[in-house]
Parts: C-alpha cells; sequence; structure tokens
C-alpha cells in the first residue's frame, strides 16, 4: 500500500551533494508532508539495483543547481541520465529543478558550467535531451538577473 505522502528525491549532483544543500532540500519538503531520501552520486557508492530502487520509490524527483556539466558526465558513469529518460518516457514521476537542474531536462542550455571548466566564456551545455528544446534558467541583464517564463508543455 502506497503511502500518503509524496515521496521526493532530491538529486545534488550538480553541487557535488553538499550536505547543506541535501538538508535544506530535506527540512523544506519534509515541512510540505513529504518523505524525502537523496541519491548523493558524489558522495555515497551505489549498486545500479539501489539507483533503481531510489528513483522508483519517487513520485517527484527534484533536481538542484550547480555545475552541468560536472552533473551531466557523472550522471553518464552512473547511467543515471537514460534511468531518468525511462522515467519520463513512463510518466512515472514529476520531473523537476532549479538551474542545472532544469537545464538537465532539456536538449541543452546556457550554463555558466563552461566557464568554470575552461575559464573562457558561458556557453551552452548539452544535457538528456528529453525535451527536444532550449533551455535558458536565467541570463544577466544591464546588472539584473532576468527569470524567463516557464511554458508548461503537454
Amino acid at each position: 500500500m502506497r503511502s500518503a505522502k509524496s515521496h521526493v528525491l532530491f538529486i545534488g549532483t550538480a553541487s557535488c551533494d553538499a550536505e547543506g544543500y541535501i538538508e535544506a532540500i530535506t527540512k523544506e519538503w519534509t515541512s510540505l508532508g513529504c518523505d524525502v531520501k537523496s541519491l548523493s552520486l558524489t558522495s555515497k557508492s551505489y549498486r545500479d539495483k539501489e539507483i533503481d530502487q531510489l528513483l522508483s520509490w519517487a513520485d517527484i524527483i527534484y533536481v538542484g543547481g550547480g555545475d552541468t556539466i560536472s552533473m551531466m558526465q557523472t550522471w553518464k558513469k552512473y547511467g543515471v541520465d537514460e534511468k531518468l529518460k525511462q522515467i519520463y518516457e513512463k510518466d512515472s514521476a514529476v520531473l523537476t529543478g532549479i538551474s542545472a537542474g532544469a537545464i538537465c531536462w532539456f536538449y541543452c542550455g546556457h550554463s555558466d558550467s563552461e566557464a568554470s571548466h575552461n575559464k573562457d566564456d558561458e556557453r551552452y551545455c548539452w544535457a538528456t535531451g528529453m525535451l527536444d528544446i532550449f533551455h535558458m534558467a536565467y541570463w544577466i541583464c544591464n546588472n539584473y538577473f532576468i527569470i524567463p517564463a516557464f511554458y508548461c508543455l503537454d
């Protein structure tokens, strides 16, 4: 029998699974009446089956912000990118996130990750391709952060 509480899985790969970030997300979602677990790919070792169990447990998969490029490399190493695509195709969980965690669902997105990797400039980075469109999480114009409107795709 399924719990009355929603199950939220936080994936903090882009922030190198920062403990404070995981604690803050856990506190926030718990205050909303959810059960929360995290998939910490940069700080823990998992067998493939354990990753599958965590992903299948989740009603909501929330991906945190940080370094998009490093996140995608880590996900590919563990096959998490493909596992998330399967969840998307089955429509078996709500997939959401912020910054790198928003870019990850799209074909590619504008990210400052490239600048931290080669110090040249902000560039586009490739993501999972679940949504075959470009995503720009935010940008700066005249020293103001501009957050574009989000669209719901049916």
